[in-house]
């Protein structure tokens, strides 16, 4: 393909060649079985052929037509599924909660079915006749399910991400090279848990890993080198004295005291 050749308005290659889930990037939330299909690494826009599970004959809408259903069966699926449906109901996960409801007269179900709920006509009617709706008579009660409709039930990017960091998971589709956990989030200024002190600490320990002897005790020594590198601290106010003693404290590898007789 040429550079100058344009296809659904982009010149050159389509986006989409080279990352299939480009347009899913869009969305600011998910479905729960979306979502779930894109921590594995899938398409959630591929579709599969339903099948009878007992005699293996495909199905067929009104028109004749094969009907298709969200392909599901990728290694992992089922483990994130699940995952995700126990995080939201233990509240760890945040999510914009969906429920199934039919009329009572549509839905036979037991007394004392604790799968669903059932709201009065009588309630109902009240509301619905405030609003105006006359969806229902005032002889059918609600059927609420209790489960959520997974299917419908949505996460929120940003709440899904957190999550997934909470489980020290990086998923390749919700996260770039760059959002990627690198082992060293702690030195970082903009992380919500920096420490000026330990990420000084550290540069100290280091800085100073090629010196094999030092003219004066170890934690003179990293007091020394952190009076000649202020750029190394970060924090709001200049470090005191207070704050070089801690971190020399801490990085000190001589717990013994006194100058080296050899070697450090």
């Amino acid at each position: 393909m040429s550079d100058d050749t344009e296809i659904n308005g982009y010149k050159g290659i389509s986006p989409v060649d080279e990352d299939p889930l480009f347009f899913w990037r869009l969305n600011d939330d998910f479905r729960v079985p979306d979502a779930a299909i894109l921590i594995t690494g899938n398409d959630p826009s591929a579709k599969e052929i339903r099948y009878d599970d007992l005699q293996g004959h495909a199905y067929y809408d009104t028109e004749g037509n094969f009907i298709r259903d969200q392909k599901r069966d990728y290694e992992g699926f089922d483990a994130v599924f699940s995952a995700l449906k126990s995080a939201i109901r233990k509240g760890t996960l945040k999510a914009t909660l969906v429920y199934g409801a039919q009329l009572s007269s549509a839905l036979p179900y037991a007394d004392g079915d604790d799968r669903v709920q059932v709201l009065s006509s009588t309630d109902l009617w009240k509301h619905l006749d405030q609003t105006k709706e006359q969806a229902i008579t005032p002889f059918d009660d609600l059927v609420v399910h209790k489960e959520p409709d997974w299917e419908n039930t949505t996460i929120a990017e940003d709440d899904l991400k957190r999550w997934l960091r909470s489980k020290r998971f990086s998923s390749s589709f919700f996260f770039s090279e760059a959002d990627a956990p690198s082992g060293q989030e702690y030195l970082e200024p903009t992380h919500e848990r920096f420490s000026p002190e330990l990420a000084a600490a550290v540069a100290a320990w280091q800085a100073l890993i090629p010196e094999r002897k030092f003219k004066t005790s170890p934690k003179a020594a990293i007091e020394s080198w952190l009076i000649s590198n202020p750029d190394v601290w970060q924090g709001a106010e200049p470090m005191s004295s207070t704050a070089r003693e801690r971190i020399a404290t801490l990085v000190n590898w001589n717990r013994i005291g006194g100058a080296p007789k050899s070697g450090g």
